[in-house]
């Protein structure tokens, strides 16, 4: 008998006797047994391989064997029903395989005709026209094609060895697909294209769709995997007359009727790229969001055209624009709200306590640190039990128009009334963002139609960005920025992006962080301060709450005594330290934070109590950090969506149901997103990107062509995703990904870390005042008007937003739109935001001509004489020695430098000399170091300065090197040059360890004085414990604060030698260099090299050159190809002793770091002037610089009056 047979026997016996299922056993595991227990028994593998083998016995007589063969040469001629779906399986142990018998020619050309002639029989019009997304499927692509075809392509791939004739061989599914793809492709081209397969129209579609790339459409054409691109748009453009015929002009054929809908409208700038930069467009993009809906497909069914005709039409034409035109006025305001509308702050916050502390018990779950627990979102969706059904959401027609015109704003509030008649839904909720929202409003509030059947409400995903501004405008400048740029949270070029709200997914993730970074850092500090057993407790309560998360005896975790004993004491502890300034200004952060996340908690899970209570609680920041726009409209939207149960019943009932917000997918909870961003993320987004309508049309009928058939083409899509097997998934949860729990946790360590190494704000023994309201990055201490702006900005706003009220809305005592007064609330960067300038001199010249109209008046009614009064400083500073401002006046110091380089007629340029000794300017050598190349921790700085100056000395053959640094005490003749150079802000960072971080504001962190003296006596210290091998054999010389020590290599270990005749109490490495210089002169006589690029440190040079017993001095300096050394003392030759002494004076006198230089007078005027008159020599090189006030400043103004100079 087969084999096949045998194994049905096999299977029968299984069930009948053991009740058991054996069709998972494999057939070569039956024939082993079978030979281990029946050894008489043989098996034959048959020459046709579709054909099962024969198992007999070794005894079987010839006449049996040619009755049997008999037997089975007439049941080849039949079609084997008794395939074996184990086949598959082999028996190892057989290693030899039977080869098909050969075909003959005539066999295989009669086989090849007969199934062209099954393809010609396929009729032309198999798929209705036009075909739609139901057309498209895999089973309209089986019931097209021949299965004789289909099993002849299953057989020659080896997906089937059935000889099937009467139906589809049995394949696996994604075998089956592709067989069915092979199948459509001979079909279509064996038709020449006439017969268009389901795959053929899908793919084209589903590309235009996805790309909108027309040559790629045409290069699937030419390779016979799709239609024409012609085709396509011939497509395209009947779906689009269908859905007219079906749904109007302005209404989605699938919105169905008597179900509560929100319309969402946008403004929509393409910004195409046109030779004048007019012309581009502008239209207003919609979208219909209906919720609850039984099924997400439209209840009635898309079908074909009657008639089937195909149409060759491409395009569309232009649809009418009926703009209905405005004739109210431009500004209106609502009807008085109800004076009993309560709008205590205090009342709201306590309706917001519950789900506060929700965020409490996350950033408590999250503090042990002793396994991964996903950020807020994934936190809260891990939680969630509750999934809302998925949104429906339709493309509605463009309106043809800039939503920025009041006429269009009144031609979308038509149009929604009309979309809520058709519905037949009593009214509807429209929403925009704030700017059209103010439009919207004027337009109804005048329209007693519009009051009636429109709600309009606030879009809240650019709401919440404008919450994220005000936080970036308050605390950004009181340490925020130079935190999270620190710990490595931001990049310095995204900050901005982060800070005004603007990039909203990185704005959050930061605030998200450094909250809860915060958080842990005041839990700490209410740990640290309770009694060593109690905080034991609380810490063991906060290690099993994490170890429970997310199962369901978390919830029971969180209720329990302890726990909330903990809630209860922690937030007692909170209200006590709040007394200090520092302390309670961060945990106002982590309130305006804590509002932000309450919001959107509110649009995740569709709490419309908890929407109202946050935008409450959000509303005074908008006053205090002058929002104009929000103040004003965000208040109007309050009070209208508090008092909706007496205007719009219908409305509030379904918005209370969470149908505020939208669902887009149907696998967890906490996933609703706010309406504004629902259409920034469909049909925006499908309209402006690359595979939208953006890059290959901006033609009005191809816009309209495109909305209307947007859904279609969506659905189709799909349809093509299912041939190929290539469903689309749903997304993976980025939060919940370990990489990123990783990465959240480690940032927020770091952000710890940060905070600690600067000002911890939560630290009770920082021993700064209590009063004090400190920086957290520069320690330094606010001015007490910039003090009580920020600690009173809640209540200040709160007092804002409450007057506003009172006197606009509640009663009609002020219009509306009469301008608010900005509040102007100071920062820790000076409060006012200054005007931007694109000159350096515009704001004098604007001051100038300001005060010069006024002076014109003046002379006129007082008859002065201008001319007399001109000749007189108009400032309070002279314009010649300060800038307008009373700053220094600053001049280029290295033209002196050039000037008196190119002096001698040989030039003084000359190669590093054998073994020379090097004086380096350390601050000038770290504050060249850019970001690519520095380290990453302090160690690794220190390092690699070390190995630095090591290779410099080696380089050329020295024996040392001096690394010579600044000090900087509390009082300093520098004190205003170095706070010029910090205008642009420092931050204060404690060195603590050797694996610390490298600050990423490299200049910032050296713009503070703490810093530098910390990090040179950081190099120090490094030093001092290196490797002996680092030094290779070089003695290092390093100057920090007024000492100087030695490191060097002795018998094998570093020594570390103080240099009593290198201490100084010099402020400027400027002199101290020479100090350094004069100490390598006494004890050697090599040639000397300072390198720096200061021009004070090269003319005090040329000065002393001669006076260092017998050492040449040369001075390096420049960056790249412009980097050289120069002779100091060829220069000092070539000018003499008396000019090179009284270089310094006059360098002095024209203008360094700590005296004004003369405006718009050089020192290289000053240099050639003092060279033509020599008189001038020794007023330069004496104490009475009064005569060279007297005799060069007329001099400037006034070139003749040398001449009378006796």
């Amino acid at each position: 008998m087969r084999m096949t047979r045998l194994r049905k026997l096999f299977d029968q016996a299984v069930k009948d006797v053991e009740s058991a299922d054996s069709s998972n056993y494999k057939t070569w595991s039956l024939k082993r047994r079978l030979r281990r227990r029946y050894p008489q028994i043989s098996f034959l593998k048959p020459a046709r391989r579709y054909q099962s083998e024969l198992v007999y016995t070794d005894d079987l007589t010839a006449e049996d064997l040619v009755e049997e063969t008999t037997l089975l040469n007439e049941s080849l001629d039949l079609p084997s029903s008794d395939d074996d779906p184990e086949d598959d399986h082999e028996d190892p142990d057989s290693k030899e395989e039977a080869l098909p018998l050969p075909a003959t020619l005539q066999s295989r050309y009669a086989a090849a005709m007969y199934l062209k002639g099954m393809i010609d029989n396929i009729p032309t019009d198999t798929l209705p026209w036009p075909p739609t997304s139901k057309d498209l499927t895999i089973e309209t692509a089986q019931r097209v094609i021949p299965h004789q075809l289909f099993n002849f392509l299953a057989w020659m791939v080896g997906a089937s060895t059935d000889p099937e004739d009467d139906t589809f061989v049995s394949t696996n599914g994604s075998q089956n697909r592709r067989i069915l793809t092979l199948s459509q492709d001979i079909v279509y081209l064996a038709s020449k294209g006439k017969k268009v397969m389901p795959k053929h129209s899908s793919l084209a579609m589903a590309v235009r769709h996805l790309s909108g790339s027309s040559q790629l459409i045409g290069l699937l054409n030419g390779f016979g995997y799709s239609v024409s691109h012609t085709s396509v748009l011939e497509h395209d453009t009947a779906i689009a007359q269908l859905e007219v015929k079906r749904g109007g002009d302005t209404i989605p054929a699938n919105l169905q009727k008597s179900l509560f809908t929100t319309l969402v409208w946008d403004n929509n700038d393409f910004g195409e790229e046109t030779l004048s930069g007019k012309g581009s467009t502008h239209n207003t993009n919609g979208i219909a969001i209906q919720y609850n809906r039984s099924n997400m497909e439209s209840t009635e069914p898309v079908e074909s055209w009657a008639g089937g005709r195909k149409s060759r039409e491409r395009s569309m034409p232009e649809p009418e624009n009926n703009i209905v035109m405005y004739k109210g006025t431009k500004k209106a305001a609502p009807e008085t709200f109800p004076e009993d509308t309560n709008m205590d702050l205090q009342h709201y916050r306590s309706s917001m306590a519950d789900q506060r502390r929700k965020d409490d018990v996350y950033f408590m779950t999250k503090f042990p640190d002793l396994r991964l627990i996903p950020s807020l979102t994934g936190y809260n969706q891990l939680l969630s039990s509750n999934v809302p059904e998925k949104a429906t959401i339709e493309y509605l027609p463009a309106v043809d128009a800039s939503l920025t015109d009041l006429n269009t704003v009144n031609t979308v509030l038509h149009r929604s009334v009309e979309i809520a008649n058709h519905l037949g839904v009593p009214s509807i909720v429209v929403v925009v963002d704030q700017a059209i929202y103010a439009k919207a409003q004027t337009i109804r509030w005048q329209t007693p139609l519009f009051r009636e059947r429109l709600v309009i409400r606030l879009g809240f995903f650019h709401t919440t960005m404008t919450a994220l501004a005000c936080i970036g405008r308050r605390f950004r400048d009181a340490g925020l920025q130079d935190v999270l740029i620190e710990a490595g949270v931001i990049a310095p070029g995204s900050v901005n992006g982060a800070m005004n709200g603007h990039h909203y997914n990185r704005s959050m993730r930061c605030h998200k962080l450094m909250a809860e970074a915060l958080q842990h850092l005041r839990l700490q500090d209410f740990l640290d301060s309770l009694p060593q057993t109690t905080a034991s407790t609380y810490v063991g309560v906060l290690a099993s709450l994490q170890q429970v998360f997310p199962k369901e005896s978390f919830s029971v975790a969180v209720q329990d005594e302890t726990f909330q004993g903990l809630l209860t004491t922690y937030h007692e502890y909170i209200s006590r330290r709040s007394s200090n300034a520092t302390y309670a200004f961060w945990s106002e952060y982590l309130g305006m934070v804590g509002n932000v996340l309450l919001l959107t908690r509110a649009t995740r899970e569709g709490d419309w109590q908890l929407h109202l209570a946050s935008i409450r609680a959000i509303l005074p920041h908008m006053f205090a950090y002058d929002r104009i726009n929000y103040a004003r409209y965000l208040s109007v939207y309050w009070f209208e969506m508090i008092n909706l149960q007496s205007t719009h019943p219908f409305c509030l009932d379904n918005l209370q149901q969470g149908n505020f917000a939208v669902q887009r997918q149907g696998t967890h909870g906490f996933a609703k997103i706010a309406c504004d961003m629902a259409i920034e993320q469909t049909a925006n987004r499908d309209l402006k990107t690359r595979g939208g309508m953006k890059g290959f049309t901006t033609a009005k009928g191809a816009s309209y062509r495109w909305t209307r058939t947007h859904r279609e083409r969506a659905a189709i899509t799909r349809m093509c995703e299912d041939l190929a097997s290539k469903c689309t998934k749903e997304a993976t949860r980025a939060d919940l990904t370990e990489s990123r729990m990783t990465k959240d946790q480690r940032d927020v360590k770091d952000i710890m870390d940060t905070i600690n190494s600067m000002v911890n704000s939560f630290d009770n023994d920082s021993g700064a005042d209590a009063g004090d309201l400190i920086h957290l990055s520069s320690g330094m201490i606010a001015p007490e008007d910039v003090r009580g702006d920020l600690l009173s900005a809640g209540s200040r706003g709160d007092e804002a937003f409450t007057a506003f009220a009172e006197c606009r809305l509640q009663s009609d005592n002020v219009d509306l739109n009469k301008p608010l007064k900005k509040m102007s609330l100071k920062t820790f960067s000076g409060g006012t935001s200054k005007a931007k300038v694109t000159r350096k001199d515009t704001p004098l010249l604007r001051n100038d001509r300001e005060l010069l109209a006024r002076l014109i008046i003046i002379s006129r009614v007082r008859k002065i004489d201008l001319r007399k009064l001109l000749s007189y400083s108009l400032g309070p500073y002279p314009a010649a020695l300060a800038s307008y401002d009373g700053g220094l006046v600053k001049t280029n110091k290295a033209k002196l430098l050039h000037l008196l380089e190119d002096a001698p007629p040989c030039s003084p340029l000359v190669d590093v000399p054998y073994g020379s000794v090097w004086i380096v300017d350390g601050m000038a050598m770290l504050q060249q170091m850019t970001p690519k190349a520095m380290p990453t921790t302090m160690g690794q700085l220190a390092n690699k300065i070390l190995r630095q100056l090591v290779f410099l000395a080696r380089c050329h053959s020295s024996h040392s090197i001096h690394f010579v640094t600044d000090n900087y005490p509390a009082i300093s003749i520098k004190g205003a040059e170095r706070k010029r150079r910090a205008a642009s802000g420092s931050e204060r960072i404690r060195i603590s360890k050797p694996d610390q971080p490298t600050p990423k504001q490299w200049k910032k962190y050296l713009a503070n004085n703490f810093n530098k003296e910390q990090l040179v006596n950081f190099l120090f210290e490094s030093w001092a414990m290196c490797e002996p091998s680092t030094l290779n054999e070089i003695t290092v010389f390093i100057s920090h604060s007024e000492d100087c020590h030695a490191v060097s290599v002795q018998n094998g270990s570093v020594k570390v030698q103080q240099i009593k005749e290198l201490q100084s109490s010099h402020e400027e490495a400027d002199t101290r260099m020479f100090l350094h210089a004069l100490y390598i002169s006494k004890n050697c006589s090599n040639p000397i090299v300072i390198k720096s690029p200061d021009t004070d440190v090269f003319v005090i040079g040329i000065a002393i050159a001669p006076d260092l017993n017998g050492s040449r001095l040369h001075f390096h300096t420049g960056k790249d190809e412009n980097t050289r050394t120069i002779d100091l003392q060829a220069i000092h030759m070539h000018l003499g002793d008396d000019v090179s002494k009284a270089v310094i004076g006059l360098h002095c006198f024209t203008g360094c770091d700590s005296v004004s230089a003369f405006y718009s007078k050089g020192e290289s005027k000053a240099m050639k002037l003092m060279m033509q008159h020599p008189k001038f020599y020794v007023h330069y090189t004496s104490n009475m610089f009064i005569r060279v006030i007297f005799l060069i400043i007329p001099t400037f103004l006034y070139p003749d009056f040398l001449t009378s100079v006796t």
